[in-house]
């Protein structure tokens, strides 16, 4: 499991996920906490420009149809779930499900745990859930529970039909590394 599980009193409930009744925590590291810096800010570029919805990072969501709250790294809730009208929630937890919830995979990520939180996402009304793996440079877009399509460096990730027309060759995330001239 990426997070540590811990008693209430041990954690600043804040910054937990609630999962069958536990309080998880959230690890942050900073290859991943880089990553998603990225992602939210190609992703949020194009829903701000299109007009599309909201983009928000590492915030709770209390999912329907569960008793879990989750924390995606990024998400997107669409003005058709959310619309830019309604006041955004003025609380801890956003009673709602994502449109679209995207989890980075840190150091001590668990893949079990990750395709749990995935499922509960998709119960909870998710349209889409991207699982990004630093290590080796893939996205992993699902579009249900049964079905997955893999993004690797040298692809052009796609956003439809969750953020359309959206558009991120992965280079831009995952860039080649030159080699240094100085080095020997």
């Amino acid at each position: 499991m990426n997070e540590l599980q811990a008693t209430p009193k041990e954690v600043d409930e804040e910054f937990c996920e609630r999962v069958d009744g536990q309080f998880v925590e959230k690890s942050m590291w900073a290859e991943t906490q880089f990553i998603v810096s990225d992602i939210a800010f190609f992703v949020g570029s194009y829903v701000r420009e299109h007009r599309l919805g909201w983009v928000i990072i590492e915030e709770k969501f209390s999912l329907p149809h569960t008793d879990n709250h989750r924390i995606p790294a990024v998400a997107f809730v669409s003005y058709g779930q959310w619309p830019k009208s309604k006041p955004l929630p003025n609380s801890p937890v956003w009673g709602a499900a994502p449109d679209l919830a995207i989890d980075v995979v840190g150091p001590i990520d668990n893949a079990i745990y990750l395709m749990e939180k995935m499922k509960e996402y998709f119960t909870a009304g998710c349209k889409a859930v991207w699982i990004v793996w630093p290590s080796p440079e893939q996205i992993h877009v699902y579009d249900s529970t049964k079905s997955v399509k893999i993004y690797s460096q040298t692809d052009i990730l796609e956003g439809d039909p969750v953020v359309p027309g959206f558009r991120l060759p992965l280079l831009e995330l995952f860039p080649i590394e030159e080699s240094d001239p100085q080095s020997p």
